[in-house]
């Protein structure tokens, strides 16, 4: 998520930003009071700044039109799983190909209650919740609209990764973003709704979160 804009004069206070937010989650320190703070500026930011001020009431967008609806809640559940193993297949294909040499898998699976919260909170109220608001219920439905459907979708997918240089650093990290980016973008398709992405997203984080160290 990308929450500053990035110039010539800030890029490497952006990257700082960025490195500071992956070495807290995917260390010992999410387990303390600085996470819980980090989580509260991005939810602020994110949600206030971005989706309620900037959407909401500057763009004048209510949240049904971009997609939070809960109609059809059984078929976007089930899709939504789909998605979920979808990102699964992905995620272990970049892991026996050595594509992803950051993390690795806790095979004690030690999971700690307070990290499997704070995982969920990050994972669906804040991760998928904003991103999904912003590039799939906003952006997406704009590139569709002038470009076509399925163009919409691989623009929104290039812009997927973009939007979380510093989050990611090799190609590697690129390429698994678009590749999550078009996953998403499918589950939203012309359906209008984010509940599939956003479970499939949230469950992902939660899953990584506590499997990985």
């Amino acid at each position: 998520m990308i929450f500053l804009l990035i110039t010539s004069k800030n890029i490497s206070r952006v990257k700082i930003f960025y490195i500071f937010q992956k070495n807290i989650f995917l260390s010992a320190q999410f387990q303390t009071i600085e996470y819980l703070v980090f989580m509260t500026l991005v939810f602020g930011v994110g949600s206030v700044g971005l989706i309620y001020i900037g959407l909401i009431k500057a763009a004048r967008i209510d949240v049904k039109s971009i997609g939070w609806s809960l109609e059809h809640f059984g078929r976007n559940f089930a899709l939504g799983i789909v998605g979920f193993l979808g990102g699964l297949i992905v995620l272990f294909l970049f892991f026996i190909t050595g594509g992803i040499s950051e993390l690795t898998i806790d095979t004690q699976l030690d999971i700690n209650i307070w990290v499997l919260i704070l995982s969920i909170i990050m994972g669906f109220a804040i991760a998928a919740w904003i991103e999904q608001s912003l590039m799939l219920g906003y952006l997406q439905p704009l590139l569709i609209n002038k470009y076509g459907y399925w163009k919409g979708i691989f623009l929104q997918s290039l812009a997927w990764p973009l939007s979380h240089i510093g989050w990611f650093t090799t190609w590697q990290d690129f390429l698994m973003g678009f590749i999550f980016g078009s996953l998403f973008g499918v589950l939203k398709g012309r359906n209008n709704t984010l509940v599939p992405g956003t479970l499939a997203h949230g469950s992902f984080w939660v899953l990584t979160s506590i499997i990985t160290t």
